[in-house]
């Protein structure tokens, strides 16, 4: 009997390695294929909780069941004049600066009172009141959305919804729009398995990939920093940082793309890295003050608001930050010039940013523009800026 029970248990054996041995091998995925942030949430969790309090996630988010958009740190959007919510298909943007609104036939709300409403002071303006209500379309999914594809280039138009360009996998600016399709990775590692050339995500830490939205020209060629309405167009950092001696950085070196930066002291993560602050390079004290000017910091001066995205502060003073970091103290220098085509143009002349822009965020100018702080004019403002580190 003892040797009846053994041979079962040692036949026993030699069938559970057979059977494994003839195991199916992985069979991954023969084509590329997107699978949502859901999915890349499952590995990578505090970098997604990080991710999901940054603006990309938002730049277009879905309505649905008449709800408005759940936007961190943000309060709720207003809506524009005569507008509810079972109205309004999609929401473009909202995290920081403005939100505008997508009608249920796809087109941009447009020239009705509302249809911009600006989070930074909870206000309302008037979105693009040249073009005709019912008539502007979304053609802004390259830099929106995720796995966006044109009409031209063989979309249809999302959800078919008529006004709607193009098609995208999701909206908003997810894992996928910056490290690729990522079906193969993820089968792959689920089944502990190399991922086969050509077929894994990428990691890129070069400008080029954050250049693709946030550069404006569209043309390597051309690094001039774009104007609107008399002020700096936003997405100009690309073109803005060319223009600086910063101009070998790289966004990732000071930035976490996972995180946010406009709400980097409330948000998850380090939109700002702790360790890449401005003394982290320049500790010369001899040549760089140490104590600052008021309440200012290095920012408030090496990166002012020449920048118009939602709305403007006052005459010198916009929503957002540039990158040009370079001042220019000359007393007539002028940051705004117009070329011979009459086209207006910011930091022209690659000089940095003048000091108009610069201290009449806080000061006010001969003709009480600016700021609250003191009146200086520009000859008093150069005499500060050549000695301020000193």
């Amino acid at each position: 009997m003892n040797r009846l029970v053994n041979f079962i248990a040692v036949l026993s054996l030699f069938l559970i390695v057979l059977v494994s041995s003839c195991t199916d091998p992985v069979i991954l995925p023969s084509e590329k294929a997107y699978i949502g942030t859901e999915n890349c949430k499952v590995c990578h969790d505090v970098i997604h909780e990080n991710f999901m309090e940054s603006g990309h996630p938002y730049k277009i988010t879905k309505i649905t069941n008449g709800q408005a958009p759940a936007i961190p740190f943000m309060p709720a959007p207003i809506l524009p004049t005569g507008y509810t919510w079972n109205d309004i298909s999609y929401t473009i943007g909202g995290f920081g600066w403005k939100l505008r609104f997508i009608d249920k036939n796809g087109y941009i709300i447009t020239q009705i009172p509302g249809s911009q409403w600006n989070p930074t002071n909870n206000s309302q303006s008037v979105y693009n009141s040249s073009v005709p209500n019912g008539t502007e379309k979304y053609t802004c999914g390259y830099c929106h959305t995720t796995g966006w594809k044109s009409i031209a280039d063989g979309g249809k138009p999302q959800d078919g919804l008529a006004g709607m360009d193009g098609e995208f996998f999701a909206g908003g600016v997810h894992c996928e729009a910056c490290h690729g399709q990522g079906n193969v990775h993820a089968e792959a590692h689920k089944a502990e398995v190399s991922v086969p050339a050509g077929m894994d995500i990428t990691t890129s830490r070069s400008n080029d990939l954050c250049a693709k939205c946030h550069y404006r020209r569209w043309n390597k060629g051309d690094l001039k920093q774009q104007t609107s309405g008399g002020w700096e167009m936003h997405r100009n950092q690309i073109e803005q940082l060319s223009a600086s001696s910063h101009n070998s950085l790289t966004c990732v070196g000071c930035h976490d793309p996972h995180a946010s930066t406009t709400k980097n002291s409330v948000a998850k993560g380090e939109g700002i890295k702790l360790d890449k602050t401005c003394v982290s390079c320049h500790k010369n004290t001899a040549k760089y003050s140490t104590t600052m000017h008021y309440d200012a910091t290095c920012i408030t001066c090496h990166m002012p608001r020449t920048v118009k995205n939602g709305i403007s502060i006052h005459k010198f003073k916009g929503d957002a930050p540039n990158h040009n970091f370079k001042i220019n103290t000359s007393e007539t220098a002028t940051y705004l010039t117009k070329d011979a085509n009459d086209v207006l143009w910011a930091n022209a002349d690659k000089l940095g940013t003048t000091l108009d822009f610069v201290c009449y965020q806080c000061h006010k100018d001969d003709n009480g523009d600016g700021g609250t702080y003191s009146t200086k004019n520009r000859a008093q403002l150069t005499t500060k800026a050549l000695t301020f580190h000193k």
